[in-house]
């Protein structure tokens, strides 16, 4: 990560040789992902895919929050579905 918290997408090391390894679909999830690094992986062909998590159970209206440049809740656990 950069001192900034978010992530240095094209110094990757680590995704980088998976993906040279991985040759089907890959669909990439990174804990801690920034909003303004959201579409990153795919947009660099780091990843077919780039999956949300916590994201979107914080934020059950994500897409419409992106579009609309609206705050992203922050995730709590403690509401997702297993209560954990």
């Amino acid at each position: 990560m950069t001192e900034s918290g978010s992530y240095d997408y094209f110094k990757s090391d680590f995704f980088n040789r998976i993906r040279q390894l991985w040759t089907a679909r890959l669909i990439l999830n990174r804990l801690g992902r920034q909003r303004a690094d959201i579409g990153k992986d795919v947009a660099s062909g780091l990843a077919d895919m780039e999956a949300y998590g916590q994201m979107i159970l914080a934020n059950l209206d994500f897409l419409a929050r992106l579009k609309a440049s609206a705050p992203l809740n922050k995730a709590d656990r403690k509401t997702f579905f297993s209560g954990a």
